[in-house]
């Protein structure tokens, strides 16, 4: 089973999850390692302690992902200054998000890779996300927005613009969306 997909494998349709098999046979020139757990631990310590060293609050989410909790003059400078730390410390790359609050910041983080930065705020939130899916929102997976889709709703702006469509007042809510779709949609406060 692929654990990982590097950006080249995923140019191939190769994604986490995928049977090495199928792996194989969609990106025939691939180099399929073996997991490594202890490395793993090993490289997210040293990564958080980094972060954790710069003196902000640190909420880590997993071996490679943490939200950093920093007001400062310059978010972009102080995301640089974690790439470089980082690269200079232990030779792995990142890609930072910065925003307002998580959800923001999450999607921020994805629209910055590979190994950048991407700063997404209530400003530009809907004319970055507006004409996405909403799958394109973190939470929100191919499921729900098919589900979504039966009621017109196709972009993020829809979804925001339709709350009444997803909540918990709706006498029928979307299965499995439920009152948690138009949060992620809407310009959500902090």
């Amino acid at each position: 089973m692929v654990t990982c997909a590097s950006y080249e494998a995923r140019e191939f349709g190769v994604h986490a999850g995928m049977p090495l098999r199928s792996a194989a046979r969609k990106c025939p020139d691939a180099t399929f390692l073996p997991s490594d757990p202890a490395a793993y631990d090993e490289a997210s310590e040293q990564v958080m302690g980094l972060l954790r060293d710069l003196g902000h609050p640190l909420e880590v989410w997993g071996w490679d992902e943490a939200y950093l909790g920093a007001e400062v003059s310059d978010p972009v400078e102080l995301a640089e200054r974690i790439r470089t730390v980082i690269a200079a410390e232990t030779g792995l790359s990142c890609s930072v998000g910065i925003s307002d609050n998580k959800q923001r910041a999450k999607v921020a983080t994805g629209l910055a890779k590979p190994a950048g930065v991407y700063v997404l705020t209530e400003a530009n939130w809907m004319s970055v996300m507006g004409d996405r899916p909403p799958d394109a929102l973190w939470g929100i997976g191919p499921k729900t927005t098919k589900k979504l889709a039966t009621l017109g709703i196709t972009t993020v702006a829809d979804l925001a613009a339709t709350d009444a469509r997803c909540s918990p007042q709706r006498s029928d809510p979307v299965p499995g969306c439920g009152s948690c779709c138009w949060p992620r949609a809407a310009v959500i406060p902090r």
